[in-house]
């Protein structure tokens, strides 16, 4: 290596995963979004909204689904679905199967 040699700018790549379908957020300058669930969430402790707020609420029933939990399974019964209608999603969280 020489004086002339560039440095590289190394930075940590810290990723963020969606808290519904477990996809990377996408960071856009003033927070992140989901773009298969359709939400954005801010930087700071604001509560996650829709990245268009005209859409609708989905508001289909999510099937029931088994979550297992330190060697049990735990069954869950959800309600109707809060994410934007436009959403491509799976209605289950990350983690549980609709196996019961």
């Amino acid at each position: 290596m020489t004086a002339e040699t560039e440095t590289l700018d190394i930075r940590p790549y810290i990723t963020i995963a969606c808290g519904h379908c477990g996809v990377d957020l996408a960071f856009t300058g003033d927070g992140y979004e989901c773009r298969r669930c359709q939400l954005f969430f801010p930087g700071d402790d604001e509560d996650g909204r829709y990245i268009d707020p005209t859409v609708a609420p989905c508001g289909r029933t999510r099937p029931p689904a088994t979550m297992i939990r330190e060697d049990r399974k735990v069954r869950i019964d959800y309600a109707p679905c809060d994410l934007p209608i436009t959403h491509e999603s799976d209605h289950h969280l990350v983690g549980t199967s609709t196996d019961a």
